[in-house]
């Protein structure tokens, strides 16, 4: 019988790994995740030296494992949303914010008062 050959993680491995993870860090659009998941990418690529590199390749699927559950959940706000995001944050600006029918009703609102106000004080001079 012959064994399964081993396949030995190598240096080149470990970059190729490390520049997939990179790119995919680089689709968050959320600033603050980002910079933490690519500090424990570097912490990684700092201990490739001192440690196993399949220990090393394994935590660095374990980011990976990270980084696609944040886009994954990403992916789900923008739909849940009903937007197509285009900018690196989820926060919405006021300026962004259609208030054209909010302004109508209100001023539809203010009109029906003035009349209403207006019929009032007749009738108060009628009497």
């Amino acid at each position: 019988m012959k064994k399964p050959r081993q396949i030995k993680t190598t240096m080149a491995g470990i970059n190729s790994a490390v520049a997939r993870v990179k790119g995919k860090i680089n689709l968050v659009t959320s600033r603050l995740f980002q910079d933490a998941l690519t500090k424990m990418l570097d912490f990684t690529e700092a201990l490739n030296s001192d440690c196993d590199l399949d220990a090393a390749l394994r935590m660095i699927k374990d980011i990976e494992a990270h980084v696609d559950d944040v886009l994954t959940k990403q992916n789900q706000t923008v739909i849940k949303n009903g937007k197509s995001s285009t900018t690196k944050s989820d926060v919405v600006l006021i300026d962004e914010i259609d208030f054209a029918p909010a302004k109508a009703q209100l001023e539809k609102a203010i009109a029906e008062l003035e009349q209403e106000q207006k019929s009032k004080l007749k009738n108060k001079n009628k009497l």
